[in-house]
C-alpha cells in the first residue's frame, strides 16, 4: 500500500497528474486507477512518529523491534 500511494504522490509531485487526481484514486478505492507501484529499493520503515497533540504513547512492546 505504502508503494502504490508512494508511486502516486512521485506522479503528482513530477507535474504528470494533478492533485485532484490522486483525491478521486483514493475514493475510487480501485488500486488500478493508481499510478505504478514505486520500486521497494531504499525504502525503509524507520518508526512511527505521532504528533505530540495525539497523545500517543512514545514506545509500546510491540515497537520494542525498532531501533
Amino acid at each position: 500500500m505504502v508503494r502504490k500511494s508512494d508511486g502516486c504522490l512521485v506522479a503528482v509531485g513530477a507535474g504528470t497528474r494533478r492533485p485532484e487526481w490522486l483525491a478521486g484514486v483514493l475514493a475510487s478505492g480501485d488500486r488500478r486507477q493508481a499510478a505504478a507501484t514505486f520500486a521497494a529499493d531504499g525504502l525503509y520503515f524507520a518508526g512511527p512518529y505521532y504528533d505530540p497533540a495525539h497523545a500517543m504513547p512514545t514506545r509500546c512492546a510491540a515497537w520494542d523491534w525498532l531501533p
